[in-house]
């Protein structure tokens, strides 16, 4: 993943996670330079630490 970028993929999840249920591809397409490899690392490392922490839902 590239450390550059991660606190702006950090910021896209949180986005994600906390919009209203159906937005997502709008917040998606509005951020279309973040939709690479990195991305999806760094959601599964988010979902391993929401697991850890007990919130299934979100993770």
């Amino acid at each position: 993943m590239n450390s550059e970028r991660q606190p702006a993929y950090l910021n896209l999840i949180n986005q994600l996670l906390t919009c209203p249920s159906g937005e997502e591809q709008e917040i998606l397409n509005t951020h279309p330079e973040l939709l690479d490899d990195g991305l999806v690392a760094a959601m599964l490392e988010k979902a391993d630490n929401l697991r850890e922490q007990g919130e299934l839902n979100n993770a």
